[in-house]
């Protein structure tokens, strides 16, 4: 291969990573809605559920007004915050943002394990969680909808309490 080839290749591979790299990272800020019906044996009623994790704040593609418009939009009955929802200890804003989600809905909230890794005041999460009209569930329960809702800490970084998930009624 002369030293032209060379270089041609180099140039196309260098920009076939960079597009590659670029669709990724496009990808992976984007806002995912998925409706999904499920069966639950026992229900009451039908329930919209909004589950969001993975969300890493602070989103520069996505202000907190933004994601509480969606999630109102979709007339949630339950909104779970399911962890990893901070990438900084700076987790005020976003918490107080979700007071204003859909206020006639429950709204549950677990941690994931960037909450450990980032080692954030438990403490001062479930005040300003508290705070917003928001229940923090680790290694916890609530009864909703005639429901039995469990949140057990994160698997990594957190001592989750298996044996709540054998207290099944009799």
């Amino acid at each position: 291969m002369n030293r032209r080839t060379f270089l041609k290749s180099l140039l196309f591979a260098g920009g076939a990573t960079l597009a590659s790299g670029s669709v990724y990272a496009w990808q992976s800020v984007n806002l995912e809605v998925s409706r999904e019906r499920i069966e639950v044996e026992g229900l009451r009623q039908k329930l919209r559920v909004v589950a969001l994790s993975d969300l890493h704040d602070p989103c520069y593609y996505l202000s907190t007004s933004d994601l509480v418009r969606s999630i109102n939009a979709e007339k949630p009955d339950v909104l779970i915050l399911a962890g990893d929802m901070f990438s900084t200890r700076n987790f005020e804003d976003l918490i107080i943002g979700f007071s204003e989600a859909n206020t006639g809905c429950a709204k549950l909230a677990a941690l994931g394990n960037w909450e450990y890794q980032l080692h954030l005041n438990q403490a001062g999460l479930r005040k300003c969680y508290q705070k917003a009209g928001i229940k923090l569930l680790v290694n916890d329960t609530i009864e909703a909808f005639g429901l039995k809702i469990l949140g057990l800490d994160d698997l990594l970084h957190g001592s989750p309490n298996f044996k709540l998930c054998d207290n099944r009624p009799s």
